[in-house]
């Protein structure tokens, strides 16, 4: 029972200390330092094993370096242990050790070349102590190197070589990463939400191809997935991954033991992981999907309000989510600062994130694994759709959602097309009102062709009554008389006059000819 408190108690400075170590890491340096003395007055544990975690991390970050197996060795090693010896300089097998990279209380991470001319790549050798290495350690040492040797991926780590040394110590040879965590890489580079979407698309497509071998990783986080300088990501650190088709309980049972309770980080844990309930691809979605809400808001979904990893259990049980746009859109002392390191402003963030982004995010972080995308392969896929202005898959597509996303994908084609139509309309319109105009014109020209037409047969019809109509000029005085009186529009009185005056002149009757000029005149003057 002793015994069984003394592991609680542990597993609580362990929790705690790794809490505020991603504290500490966040701070500048005053806050560091009131980190650091706050701990020292209040939890002297905490603060032992986060001084350790310090250094640890110190050690690592000076050969850019970071391995999470490392620094649970510097807490959870035992104190007394006599110190590991020093490998710098002498060979494991085809390899020569250089210096040190990382230390723990079970091994050491050293870097080492090749020395029999094969290739000169560098690499990573972690050595375990196999006299004092306790049978949790060897398990997750062995599970690792069973684990990498499934795994051949661009961005995965690779398994080199595995051996045992002449003393009896088992070590992994690893692909040596020469880089930078990836939040960090990105913000210093600055790079754009669509930037640090692709560069995460890598990191899917390789957590996807562990996942068709059977491997779950369980603790991804941003300290497990360096980016190099030629942008390429590499997923670390598979020592406390799972074979999903290996039965084998009781070795999960003792680590579980060995970390403190819990073989992931609380801040990006699943929260099924909290509830010790079967861990499942559907459990690195959401980890990844954590992992994402950091590079696209700088925040943490759940706020900045916990203190320890019981806090962040008891928030991923009890609350939901925010949203990306929401939680983009708080305003404090980092607003413009994670905005710039976004290229952006505090403004525009929210924008960007919000719609498609906020649906797939939130759909990856459901509480329900049953209810977060199916793979990773499909989270991924989202968001390469995303990008291409194609519909999400886990949005309900409706008309208005479709064509937008049609128009914002083929904006060129669009263009083009609304230009054509426009150009279409535009022709068809000017031959409508030729038209109207031809008719307008035929109507009149009709008109006046009756009118004169009625006029002769009025005239002949005066004539056969016996009154002189014996010339043209008697006919024309006669439909003078008439015009005014006869049902056509003003257009038509206009022309008409107008057509009777170029007689009139035509016959050498100037008078009677200003007369009906300026009679047209007058009906053109009240029609415009």
């Amino acid at each position: 029972m002793t015994m069984q408190r003394t592991k609680r108690q542990q597993a609580d400075v362990w929790n705690s200390a790794l809490r505020a170590f991603d504290q500490w890491v966040d701070a500048d340096e005053a806050q560091r330092a009131l980190l650091l003395e706050r701990f020292a007055a209040d939890d002297p544990d905490t603060h032992a094993s986060l001084l350790r975690l310090i250094a640890a991390d110190s050690e690592a970050e000076s050969a850019q370096f970071l391995n999470f197996g490392a620094m649970v060795d510097a807490v959870s090693g035992d104190p007394d242990a006599q110190p590991l010896r020093d490998l710098s300089g002498t060979g494991l097998g085809a390899w020569r050790i250089e210096r040190l990279l990382g230390r723990g209380g079970s091994g050491q991470v050293w870097l080492a070349q090749r020395c029999d001319g094969r290739h000169s790549a560098p690499a990573a050798i972690k050595v375990l102590r196999g006299a004092s290495g306790d049978r949790s350690s060897r398990l997750r040492f062995a599970r690792e190197g069973r684990l990498l040797a499934r795994l051949r991926h661009a961005h995965i780590a690779r398994l080199l070589d595995v051996g045992d040394t002449a003393e009896g110590e088992r070590y992994l040879v690893l692909e040596y990463v020469d880089g930078e965590r990836i939040d960090r890489w990105c913000d210093q580079r600055c790079l754009g939400i669509e930037a640090r979407l692709r560069l995460f698309l890598q990191v899917c497509d390789a957590v996807a191809y562990a996942h068709a071998n059977l491997v779950v990783h369980r603790d991804l986080k941003p300290s497990n997935i360096l980016v190099q300088d030629d942008g390429d990501a590499k997923v670390l650190d598979w020592g406390v991954a799972k074979l999903l088709d290996d039965g084998n309980a009781a070795d999960d049972g003792d680590e579980v033991t060995r970390l403190g309770g819990a073989p992931f980080t609380p801040e990006y844990a699943a929260p099924e992981q909290f509830a010790n309930a079967p861990v499942t691809v559907a459990t690195d979605v959401y980890s990844l999907a954590m992992v994402l809400y950091v590079l696209l808001t700088g925040r943490r979904p759940y706020g900045d309000d916990a203190n320890t990893p019981g806090d962040v259990a008891r928030e991923v049980a009890d609350d939901t989510p925010r949203r990306l746009s929401p939680r983009a859109a708080v305003h404090d002392a980092l607003s413009e600062q994670l905005a710039q390191q976004r290229a952006t402003t505090p403004q525009q963030l929210p924008r960007i994130l919000r719609g498609d982004l906020d649906t797939i995010v939130e759909k990856a972080l459901k509480a329900d694994p049953a209810e977060r995308y199916a793979s990773v392969q499909s989270f991924g896929e989202d968001l390469r759709r995303y990008l291409e202005g194609k519909p999400i898959r886990a949005r309900r597509d409706s008309r208005l959602y479709v064509l937008r996303k049609f128009v914002g994908r083929h904006r060129a084609g669009v263009a083009t097309g609304v230009a054509t139509l426009f150009l279409l309309l535009t022709v068809a319109a000017v031959v409508v009102l030729q038209s109207q105009r031809l008719k307008s014109e035929v109507a009149r020209t009709t008109a006046i062709k009756n009118f004169f037409l009625d006029s002769y047969l009025n005239v002949d019809a005066y004539h056969a009554s016996g009154e002189p109509a014996d010339d043209a000029f008697t006919m024309l005085k006669g439909a003078l008389r008439r015009i005014d009186k006869f049902a056509i529009d003003p257009q038509t009185r206009a022309e008409t006059y107008e057509t009777v005056a170029d007689i009139f002149t035509h016959l050498g009757r100037s008078n009677d000819a200003r007369e009906s000029y300026q009679k047209a005149a007058e009906i053109y003057a009240r029609i415009d």
